[in-house]
């Protein structure tokens, strides 16, 4: 087996890889607008073809974000745009999928510092967040599953009323999911649609949701056939 190094994005159907033999599962790396991506699969061994039709991929993406207060905040308002402070995200992503059994795993969990709000004075604590979602392909076109997610607070909220402080909350969440791919000539279409009901729930209002999620992409290209294999012709029998 070979370990293959690739560059190149996930839209191409073939890359120019450079192999050295390692004994184990054949992997490659990808190394384009997603990150790198670990991808467990064959490989022509003429053409050297990253085959994306059967697939087993692995990426992981670690970020980190911040959040300025731009939306208007008023603390006089029972609703605002803003949140009337700032914030700093740091977190983990990675993605498990099969094509060969449509089997597919996905997570992102991190850690949020909340800055001080400087109308109230008032610091949320820093928080856990875990988003998870599983789902099985039963057509190239239909995916369900479940997904959930997991929100805790670490350290208690600070400038409150002695009477409210120290102030913690959690959540947890869990609910269906379906997805619909929708050829099309040029580009596909991506829905999926989603529920939450929370299950456990401490200091936070609590109840149901849905979230619908449109995705367009270019059209995937179409698989070439990998090279055909040379044949030796012999003169037919007299």
């Amino acid at each position: 087996m070979r370990v293959l190094d690739c560059l190149g994005r996930l839209s191409r159907q073939h890359i120019v890889c450079r192999a050295h033999h390692q004994g184990g599962a054949e992997v490659r790396y990808l190394a384009g607008r997603l990150g790198k991506v670990r991808i467990v699969a064959n490989v022509d061994s003429e053409t050297q073809a990253c085959d994306l039709e059967d697939l087993i991929v692995a990426p992981s993406i670690e970020d980190v974000f911040g959040d300025l207060p731009v939306g208007t905040y008023d603390p006089s308002r029972l609703a605002n745009l803003g949140i009337g402070h700032g914030a700093m995200d740091a977190g983990f992503g990675y993605t498990y999928f099969d094509s060969k059994t449509g089997h597919e795993f996905s997570f992102v969990t991190g850690l949020t510092y909340n800055l001080v709000n400087p109308s109230t004075n008032y610091q949320n604590g820093i928080d856990w967040h875990l988003d998870w979602g599983l789902s099985q392909f039963v057509t190239k076109t239909l995916q369900i599953g479940a997904v959930g997610y997991f929100y805790d607070q670490l350290t208690p909220d600070s400038g409150c009323l002695p009477a409210l402080c120290p102030f913690e909350s959690r959540t947890i969440g869990i609910g269906p999911q379906i997805g619909l791919i929708f050829p099309g000539e040029s580009f596909q279409t991506y829905l999926n649609v989603k529920g939450y009901w929370d299950i456990d729930t401490q200091n936070r209002a609590s109840g149901a949701s849905a979230w619908v999620t449109l995705a367009f992409s270019p059209k995937p290209p179409a698989q070439e056939s990998a090279s055909a294999s040379s044949t030796k012709k012999t003169a037919p029998h007299q």
